[in-house]
């Protein structure tokens, strides 16, 4: 039997998704990492990307979109991500994404060069949506390669 450990998402919303999974794969800010049964415990800084949960019983990973947060592993294994937000891969349209895509850069373009605190805010988003269109798109060719 494969080991397993249990896992909540929670975003400012509330609860995401929870359970039990033999893997979960996440963005930090030095690269990907994956957590296994029996990981030893720790707190690591997400970024922005593609986290995949291996849940029990499920034959493919479950994908998700999330931003900056954190992820720990208590000394019981148990794993909690913590993210402004957590979007199933599934959930994500591109019609949606390019809308809100479209919206960032228009921010963008009427923040002026003296007001870096409203550039630096505009760019993440957009840089937010444009990871988020990566995903659909990915998650698409998933789909159609079923």
């Amino acid at each position: 039997m494969q080991a397993t450990f249990s896992f909540q998402i929670l975003t400012p919303q509330g609860l995401v998704s929870k359970g039990e999974a033999s893997a979960i794969s996440l963005p930090t800010h030095l690269g990907e990492i994956t957590i296994l049964a029996d990981h030893v415990p720790m707190v690591a800084l997400l970024t922005h990307g593609e986290g995949r949960i291996f849940k029990l019983g499920e034959s493919a990973p479950w994908p998700f979109f999330c931003t900056t947060g954190a992820v720990q592993i208590s000394a019981n294994h148990e794993v909690t991500i913590l993210t402004k937000e957590a979007t199933p891969s599934a959930d994500l349209t591109e019609t949606a994404i390019e809308t809100a895509k479209a919206a960032a850069m228009a921010r963008l373009d009427a923040v002026g060069l003296e007001d870096n605190r409203a550039q630096v805010l505009a760019e993440a988003s957009l840089m937010r949506e444009l990871i988020k269109l990566k995903l659909a798109q990915k998650n698409r060719s998933r789909s159609l390669n079923q």
